[in-house]
């Protein structure tokens, strides 16, 4: 007899088994269940790095990482969204990149890795500096803190890096993501990667001449403080009180600095310039280029290299040259280095004069823009350069401003010729009726170009006035009233500014507060009070960012360890651009506000006197708004718009604060 037991005994075991074989698909159901309820407490970057370092052992330490981009919830939940990160698997071991996918719910909270696998390992050295924008990604390997190599690589590329030589390793690197580019600076060099399929690697660098009549090369290290304007003359105003040009003189020496944030530079050939294809430059600018604000003749430099696609003479090997290139400047190693790239001029570092008529150094400061020294040494001349200088190029010449740029652009010029045009912030939207205007009245002017402009349009008789904000220029955040319904996810809003803000704040439009019973949803400062419904629009706001969208189409908010971007809910009232339903819901005759983000990187504002917000919604839909929120949290209050001169006053009401940002310049170097 069979000591097996029962058939039900037997029965109940298979039954058993069968579930414990099942318990983690069941587990799964339930955690997915639960996160699309979303029932979880809001995630924290410990979280995402425990869970990494579950998958890559007990004595893993994860130092960062960066996420790439969702491929939707659904998949994130099931499939997992990629990650990249940095780890030391133990004590004795290296710090190294992986790639691995990590299961998230809805709002973003890890349920595990898989698909783990090592970027580059690296025995001897470090990796570090993992920065990404987008689809991609890149880090450095050191060693003992000299660079050895960096390493770029994308989403769309699973198995494949990029991995740049350097001809000699150096020290004291840094890498940072901006303006589409990825940019690694260092003591003597830099370096920027062109992101994505706009062209190869390019070398930004000025490295010792083999011909040392040519120009002499100065490794400079660069300080953390940016370049400043203050004390200097203005030669250019652009905008009243921020100077676009200054400079300033010591004796023999003196130093121009050109703006690169208000500022394009075109750097156009001398008729006079020798050459060997029989091509003669006109030194003129192109007849599409706008009206130069400035010129300068860069005196005793001489000609050569390339005019757009055309040669003039050959550039020997390895002699550093000058360029420009839709509007910024560039100081490189050679003329190879600018290989695939679309140049105004190309022109060697090759002086027409003798030392003993002084000479000019030319270098790209840290935080963008141009900085043009002189003097009768290159000591004197180097003196004057702004401590964010990275590298200097000094040879004989000198740097002359011409009085009539009109003229110099009509006439042309013997010798080469720095052109300056304005950069234009307006919005890219044509007005039917009137145009745009610089600026408001009562409000604070960030540190160059305005980035506020207003119009008036009209619709069912009533007088609209829009405000375009240029995105580039501000950092947007939600700051909860003192009236905002409480925490309903366990947590605690912070009320008002941090004082480390309060001195950049600009202006501030109020959203009201949320209805008792269900207050719309609202992140503040990372914040997760009131969770989103995903039935109305969506206002996603942070540094440089704002977007409006439909809740029902896309995760509320990307996924970036602390969430990236504050967000609120509020009704749409433009949808797939035409007016909704809900715009035309009609209430007392009151100030009233509506907004939009254009592809152009402005955000659009339309205020009011109104019963609805219909007036607001026509006019935002024929200039191209293909969706817009009204700015009503719920209490429907009269929405005006409000310049800050200070702190930002504590209010009732959720307020809508812009900031003041610092914006990268025109020029080669950040």
């Amino acid at each position: 007899m069979s000591s097996s037991g029962s058939p039900v005994e037997a029965s109940s075991r298979g039954r058993l088994a069968y579930l414990l074989s099942r318990a983690p698909a069941v587990l799964f159901a339930g955690v997915a269940v639960a996160a699309l309820a979303g029932r979880l407490p809001e995630p924290t970057p410990e979280d995402v790095k425990s869970a990494l370092s579950k998958k890559l052992g007990v004595d893993a330490v994860i130092q960062d990482f960066v996420w790439l981009p969702s491929q939707g919830r659904t998949a994130d939940l099931f499939a997992g969204r990629e990650v990249v990160f940095l780890a030391r698997t133990s004590a004795e071991s290296t710090v190294d990149a992986y790639r691995a996918k990590v299961r998230l719910t809805t709002w973003g909270h890890p349920l595990g890795a898989h698909e783990l696998t090592p970027i580059l390992p690296t025995a001897l050295a470090e990796e570090t500096g993992l920065v990404a924008q987008d689809q991609h990604f890149a880090f450095r390997v050191e060693r003992e803190g000299v660079l050895q190599t960096i390493v770029l690589g994308s989403a769309a590329e699973h198995e494949a890096v990029s991995i740049l030589p350097l001809a000699a390793p150096v020290a004291g690197a840094r890498m940072e993501v901006a303006e589409g580019k990825l940019v690694a600076l260092y003591a003597n060099e830099g370096l920027t990667f062109t992101i994505g399929s706009e062209g190869p690697f390019r070398r930004l660098a000025a490295n010792a001449s083999s011909d040392p009549t040519a120009a002499i090369v100065s490794a400079r290290t660069p300080s953390a403080e940016a370049t400043s304007f203050d004390g200097l003359v203005a030669d250019v105003e652009l905008v009243a009180g921020h100077p676009a040009v200054g400079s300033r003189g010591k004796g023999d020496a003196g130093l121009t600095l050109f703006d690169g944030r208000q500022l394009r530079f075109l750097l156009v050939q001398g008729w006079q310039t020798s050459t060997s294809t029989g091509f003669r430059p006109t030194g003129r600018p192109p007849a599409s280029a706008p009206m130069p604000v400035a010129a300068y003749v860069l005196r005793g430099l001489v000609g050569g290299g390339r005019s757009g696609t055309n040669a003039l003479t050959p550039i020997a090997p390895n002699v550093p040259v000058l360029a420009s290139s839709e509007g910024k400047l560039f100081v490189a190693a050679g003329e190879a280095a600018l290989d695939g790239q679309s140049l105004d001029a190309v022109m060697p570092f090759i002086s027409g004069q003798g030392a003993s008529e002084g000479v000019v150094s030319y270098c790209a400061t840290k935080d963008g823009h141009l900085a043009i020294a002189w003097g009768g040494s290159s000591t004197d001349a180097e003196g004057q350069l702004p401590a964010s200088c990275s590298s200097a190029i000094t040879l004989p010449g000198r740097v002359e401003r011409l009085p009539d740029p009109a003229a110099v652009a009509a006439s042309g010029n013997a010798e080469p010729v720095l052109y300056l045009f304005p950069v234009s912030h307006e919005p890219s939207i044509k007005l039917e009726q009137g145009s745009w205007k610089a600026q408001l009245e009562g409000a604070s002017a960030p540190t160059f170009l305005p980035a506020l402009h207003q119009a008036e349009a009209e619709a069912f008789g009533t007088r609209v006035q829009l405000l375009s904000v240029d995105l580039k220029r501000y950092e947007l955040r939600l700051v909860v009233g003192s009236s905002e319904k409480s925490h309903r996810l366990g947590g605690k809003f912070e009320l008002g500014v941090p004082a480390s803000m309060q001195a950049r704040a600009l202006f501030q439009l109020p959203l009201g507060v949320g209805k008792r019973k269900r207050p719309r949803g609202l992140r503040s400062f990372g914040n997760l009070g009131h969770a989103f419904s995903s039935v109305e629009g969506v206002l996603e706001v942070g540094a440089g960012f704002g977007r409006v969208q439909a809740g029902r189409d896309q995760p509320i908010c990307e996924v970036k360890g602390a969430c990236a971007y504050d967000s609120t809910e509020l009704p749409l009232s433009v949808d797939d651009g035409a007016s909704t339903d809900a715009s035309r819901q009609r209430g007392p005759l009151q100030s009233r506000a509506d907004l939009c983000s254009l592809a152009d990187g402005h955000l659009m504002v339309a205020l009011s006197e109104f019963d609805s917000h219909e007036a607001n919604a026509t006019v935002l839909a024929q200039l191209g708004c293909a969706r817009a929120v009204m700015v009503d949290r719920g209490s429907e209050p009269p929405v005006r718009f409000v310049p800050l001169a200070g702190p930002v006053p504590s209010s009732e009401d959720t307020l809508l604060v812009a900031f003041e940002r610092a914006l990268l310049g025109n020029v080669s170097a950040p």
